[in-house]
C-alpha cells in the first residue's frame, strides 16, 4: 500500500455474506452474495475511490481484486452517513473467504487514506451443518 492515512478508526466497514444456493457460474462450486456497509465516523467528507480485495479460494489459492470505486460508483460519504451496496463472489471450492482494503479521498484536503475489510468467512450452509 502506498503512503496513505489510516482511516481505521474514522471508518467502520461491515460485511454479511449470503450463500446463492440456486446461482451459478461457470467454473464456480459456490456463489455468495454481500451486502457491504461503509460508515463514516469522521468529520470529513470521504469519497470511495477504490477498491482491493484477497479473495482466497481452495484450488485459486488467493486472487486479488482491484478496480475504481464499487459497483460503478465512487461515492462521497458524509461524515455520520453510511454508503451501503450489494455485489457477488463466486469460489470453487467448499468454503474461502474475503478480506481487504478500500481507498478513500479526503474531499477537502485532496489526501488518500484506507481502511481495512476484515475478513470474512464465505462458507455454504450445508457445509455447516
Amino acid at each position: 500500500m502506498e503512503n496513505k492515512l489510516d482511516l481505521n478508526h474514522e471508518i467502520k466497514v461491515s460485511m454479511t455474506p449470503h450463500y446463492q444456493k440456486n446461482q451459478k457460474v461457470s467454473g464456480a462450486r459456490h456463489m455468495f452474495s454481500y451486502q457491504v456497509t461503509i460508515h463514516n465516523n469522521s468529520i470529513e467528507n470521504l469519497q470511495l475511490i477504490k477498491r482491493h480485495w484477497f479473495i482466497t479460494d481452495g484450488v485459486l489459492g488467493v486472487r486479488e481484486v482491484e478496480g475504481e470505486g464499487v459497483i460503478g460508483e465512487k461515492p462521497i460519504i458524509k461524515p455520520n452517513y453510511s454508503y451501503t451496496y450489494q455485489s457477488w463472489c463466486p469460489i470453487s471450492e467448499d468454503f474461502g473467504s474475503m478480506s481487504g482494503y478500500f481507498t478513500f479521498l479526503v474531499v477537502r484536503t485532496g489526501e488518500l487514506g484506507f481502511a481495512n475489510i476484515d475478513t470474512t468467512l464465505l462458507i455454504p450452509n450445508q457445509i455447516l451443518n
